[in-house]
């Protein structure tokens, strides 16, 4: 159970770091090489997949409309859901050792 729990820290580590470096890229190119807004905005954009993974068990999104709807509080729930999430693995894995 205890690798379980570390598999699962490490593989939500990984998935915000992919996801800060995918939109650090982004909106680096996007503001014509401003790389601290580049890198704020990464930061920002980390949370979105444990975002739309809360959102998931909330929302069906079965037409554009509703996919549209559950990206965008993605945005603004990921912020709070990635430190829950990681913290929330965190406290798992000490309770399992």
């Amino acid at each position: 159970m205890k690798e379980t729990m570390k598999k699962q820290l490490i593989k939500d580590i990984v998935i915000a770091i992919i996801a800060w470096v995918i939109a650090a890229i982004v909106f680096i190119g996007l503001a014509e090489n401003s790389v601290g807004l580049g890198i704020l905005m990464g930061f920002m954009c980390a949370g979105i997949p444990f975002g739309w993974r809360w959102m998931s068990k909330v929302i069906t999104a079965i037409s554009l409309w509703g996919i549209a709807t559950k990206g965008i509080l993605s945005i603004f729930l990921g912020w709070l859901a990635l430190p829950v999430i990681i913290i929330k693995d965190i406290i798992a894995l000490v309770k399992a050792e």
